[in-house]
């Protein structure tokens, strides 16, 4: 009988996927599998939609781009603003790669510049030093490190997405009206409907 697999399987079959020569790969599964948590992670965090069809996370939705999540993520203060920028960094290689024909390289400028800027936070951090031993040989050039930082990321953020809880109502949603305004008889012709009857038309 197979044991079921574990977070750490699942971690390893993705970074099995990109560990490929093609960086342009590499950006787009990375990508596609952070927008995919981000999205899981606020499905969780926020209450459920009133309809199915009106889901505000559908790519037709305010909150349905990759951009707009991280925006999300960072305003509902689930990741802070060093990890959301982070994510941006990516979403611009990534939009990076999916703007030029020709093929593209992280080693080399614009993409360059972004992987450095994107590693310089945990550069010297036990865990990226860890990951990118691990998973990488020497030595280290700009793609296996922005695919060093890949691991690092999704590895966070799927412990997010299992520790995340729905939304509390901190208070109960604000009525149209105050619950302590006592309603008033008006006089039958003060009444907005009666008022609109009488207006002349403009």
């Amino acid at each position: 009988m197979s044991k079921p697999k574990t977070k750490r399987d699942d971690l390893k079959m993705f970074v099995d996927e990109f560990k490929i020569d093609n960086d342009r790969a590499a950006v787009v599964l990375g990508a596609a599998k952070i927008d995919e948590l981000l999205y899981k992670i606020l499905g969780k965090f926020l209450k459920p939609p009133a309809k199915k069809d009106e889901d505000i996370l559908d790519s037709d939705g305010p909150l349905g781009t990759f951009s707009a999540r991280i925006h999300a993520v960072q305003r509902l203060g689930l990741l802070d603003d060093t990890f959301c920028r982070a994510l941006h960094l990516i979403r611009k290689i990534r939009n990076g790669f999916a703007h030029v024909a020709e093929a593209a390289s992280l080693n080399q400028d614009p993409h360059r510049n972004r992987v450095i800027a994107l590693v310089f936070p945990i550069e010297h951090t036990k865990q990226y030093q860890g990951v990118k031993g691990y998973h990488f040989q020497k030595p280290i050039n700009h793609s296996q490190a922005f695919k060093a930082c890949l691991v690092i990321i999704v590895a966070r953020l799927s412990k997010a997405y299992s520790t995340t809880e729905c939304l509390e109502k901190p208070t109960e949603p604000l009525p149209f009206l105050d619950p302590e305004c006592k309603t008033v008889k008006l006089r039958p012709k003060t009444s907005v409907r009666a008022i609109n009857k009488r207006r002349p038309l403009v």
